[in-house]
């Protein structure tokens, strides 16, 4: 008010019609975003009842009354009924990108307040980019590294280089008696989920199969705080053959890991599969479940047949 040599009569005045102005455009905003919601429900409610009435028609037109969803392999629930299917389908909704990530989502019967669920899985076809192994050793082991394949092997010219930031690899290996000076690095390695660990298979003396088993496609998953594990685990690019068998795999490192359950019943509560620009699709848990799968598949066919 001293700068622009203003009453406080005149300071009130001004700030009054600010008010008034910024009142009057936030009315305006939110008219406009009514309407906006107003007519996206309207089309929303004229696509649904479209749908409901070509579903009637074709149940009308048929023969035998059947579900016409049926032939394309999807239940009353909405819900694929083999992996085979929901990775048609999911193809179908990707963006357009091969390399978009196939993404797979599990509910769990678990508690993830007393239980916890983390590993790694093996799938039998690759995607992605290449892993880069480091291994820690020292003499004769060293040598079976680097003869494996290693990229990067070292002791403590390789602890010095990771001591100054200098990551250069994705996966990292350990001998047992290099253990005390890889400890020393976990601030480095431990938030980039690169620390060797025992329990993971990365703290061992049989490096040419740790680095075998590390240089084929693997998937690290762990349970969420909504009891979901979820992780990627092929492109769009790849054959369906390959995504359904990479689906399975991951299913079943899951079942392996013999996880504590939070209540008696099923392991496995719901499954989805989604792309990364796509839509996401509801699978069966049967077309999943590996104790249930091949049973669930006779179904199928038995039905089909009828």
């Amino acid at each position: 008010r001293r700068v622009h040599g203003e009453s406080s009569l005149d300071l009130d005045r001004r700030l009054a019609s600010h008010a008034r102005f910024r009142f009057t455009l936030m009315a305006l905003v939110l008219a406009r975003g009514l309407a906006s919601a107003r007519s996206g429900l309207a089309r929303a409610i004229a696509m649904r009842s479209a749908t409901l009435a070509a579903v009637a028609g074709a149940r009308a037109a048929s023969t035998i009354g059947a579900d016409p969803f049926a032939k394309l392999g999807i239940d009353a629930e909405g819900s694929c009924e083999s992996v085979e299917t929901a990775v048609t389908l999911v193809k179908c909704f990707a963006g357009g990108n091969p390399k978009e990530t196939v993404d797979i989502a599990l509910r769990v019967n678990m508690d993830p307040r007393r239980s916890t669920l983390r590993g790694t899985a093996r799938l039998p076809h690759a995607f992605g980019k290449q892993e880069t192994i480091a291994v820690f050793a020292r003499g004769a082991k060293a040598d079976e590294a680097r003869a494996a394949g290693a990229a990067i092997v070292g002791a403590e010219d390789l602890a010095s280089k990771v001591d100054a930031g200098e990551i250069g690899f994705t996966k990292c290996l350990a001998t047992p008696d290099m253990m005390g000076l890889v400890q020393t690095l976990s601030k480095k390695l431990g938030p980039k989920g690169l620390m060797p660990n025992a329990k993971r298979g990365t703290v061992t003396n049989e490096l040419a199969k740790a680095i075998a088993e590390l240089s084929g496609p693997i998937v690290d998953y762990r349970l969420d705080k909504e009891a979901i594990v979820h992780a990627g685990v092929a492109h769009v690019g790849l054959p369906e053959a390959a995504i359904v068998e990479n689906v399975h795999a991951f299913v079943k490192a899951i079942f392996d890991a013999k996880p504590a359950l939070n209540k008696k019943g099923r392991l496995l509560l719901s499954a989805a599969l989604s792309s990364t620009q796509g839509k996401g699709v509801s699978i069966n848990v049967n077309a999943v479940d590996p104790n249930v799968r091949e049973l669930w598949e006779r179904k199928l066919q038995l039905t089909s047949r009828v």
